[in-house]
């Protein structure tokens, strides 16, 4: 399974810095805000969506059954890289947040700033999760990027409700 998850990390490596370099531009308009953090996290955890289209194009996932990998461990080594890869976002969400909070480039305060990060991180989990789910449901990364795009509009829509409802409420 660890070499599943290595494999998805090896193939990731093209795009991180490109992504890294937009999470650091995204954070940078939107600094003055919680979206800040919270789209660098985004932006860096969905690198892990990147890794499914990959392999489908390269047809990785017939390649493996036929070598004898059964599909429940590809589809929980996905779980597994897609979580490594919202860490990873959230890590680099809490760096590039204190950078520019010590730096004085950004105005609001560190905890706002990782709250960002949490909700991005959230959003983030949830989002790769239905992603691979509808991925591996429907056996097609086409019919699944329409239907999880609906799917996770939803998702969103009601995690950033519940945060803004939970946040009222706390104070």
């Amino acid at each position: 399974m660890m070499a599943l998850v290595s494999k998805d990390l090896y193939s990731a490596r093209s795009g991180i810095g490109v992504i890294l370099l937009f999470a650091v531009v995204f954070g940078a308009l939107f600094r003055d805000t919680w979206t800040g953090p919270m789209v660098v996290t985004l932006l860096f955890a969905n690198i892990g969506n990147s890794t499914l289209t990959w392999d489908e194009q390269c047809q990785w996932n017939t390649f493996a059954v036929s070598s004898g990998i059964s599909r429940r461990t590809l589809v929980l080594s996905k779980f597994q890289s897609g979580m490594v890869f919202v860490v990873v976002g959230a890590v680099v969400g809490l760096i590039v947040s204190a950078a520019f909070t010590y730096s004085g480039f950004s105005d609001i305060p560190l905890d706002q700033s990782i709250q960002g990060v949490a909700l991005g991180a959230i959003v983030s989990a949830a989002v790769m999760g239905v992603t691979v789910s509808v991925t591996y449901w429907t056996g097609d990364s086409a019919k699944a990027q329409y239907l999880s795009i609906g799917v996770m509009v939803v998702i969103i829509i009601a995690l950033v409700a519940g945060s803004t409802i939970l946040t009222d409420l706390i104070g």
